[in-house]
């Protein structure tokens, strides 16, 4: 499966229903997901069932996209507070992405907003940001899934309009 890149674009999801439950935003491309690799980092959660969700701070995870996307799906409803999942071209190497990983605090920093928008990991193409139980930042360089996820969520916001309220 060939996906096809242009520049990165960045959107604020806040559609009543989907606020920073990722499955809800994630099971619109599961081919794409379950194509990439993934680190998570910073998970702080909203879970009735708070001791068995197997994701908590402060480690960060590095899963595959078949078992991030089957561990999103068997917790669909667990609310992250706050959280990065960054997506990784399949053809990087564990040691690669972890070689070059960053290392933020997601509640201070807004690191994807200096220098003009940018992924927080550097290498990542696909970024899923929970920010404070109230939005959901999405950073992507695919255009189809730019497009997929645009026709799911249409009333979402560019994030590129964050930088005119600064």
């Amino acid at each position: 499966m060939k996906w096809e890149v242009i520049s990165m674009q960045g959107f604020i999801l806040n559609e009543k229903g989907y606020v920073t439950f990722p499955y809800e935003i994630l099971k619109h491309i599961e081919p794409y997901v379950k194509s990439l690799k993934w680190k998570v980092r910073c998970v702080e959660h909203n879970n009735p069932d708070n001791e068995s969700f197997p994701l908590n701070e402060p480690h960060d995870y590095f899963l595959d996209g078949e078992q991030l996307f089957s561990l999103l799906q068997q917790y669909a409803h667990v609310q992250w507070i706050w959280g990065v999942l960054s997506g990784f071209p399949r053809e990087l190497s564990w040691q690669e992405i972890k070689g070059k990983s960053n290392c933020y605090d997601i509640t201070v920093d807004q690191p994807y907003l200096q220098n003009g928008l940018c992924h927080i990991e550097p290498q990542a193409v696909f970024e899923l940001i929970a920010l404070d139980s109230s939005e959901t930042y999405v950073l992507i360089d695919d255009d189809a899934i730019i497009s997929s996820l645009s026709s799911h969520f249409p009333h979402a916001e560019r994030l590129e309009s964050e930088f005119k309220k600064r």
